[in-house]
């Protein structure tokens, strides 16, 4: 585990997660637009990306509400900062 991993909770590690997980199905989207139009042609891959695009700044939005509220983690006493 890495330092960060140990020091944030289980919600800000799924957050980061799921925020991976929508940016690569944006990037996965953006190189095969096919893919989509495999399925249904009423739709296209544009109004496709536009969902998970959506769901990033709704997931970004809360990321930094969390973030403005989180309490300050204290320094360590051997660190610089003490």
């Amino acid at each position: 585990m890495t330092a960060w991993s140990k020091e944030s909770g289980r919600e800000a590690v799924l957050v980061y997660g799921l925020a991976t997980f929508l940016y690569a199905f944006v990037a996965l989207l953006a190189l095969a637009p096919s893919l989509v139009n495999q399925f249904d042609s009423s739709i296209n891959a544009l109004r496709t990306e536009a969902i998970p695009l959506s769901l990033l700044i709704f997931v970004g939005v809360n990321v930094a509400w969390l973030l403005l509220f989180d309490d300050e983690v204290p320094p360590e006493p051997g660190s610089r900062n003490a």
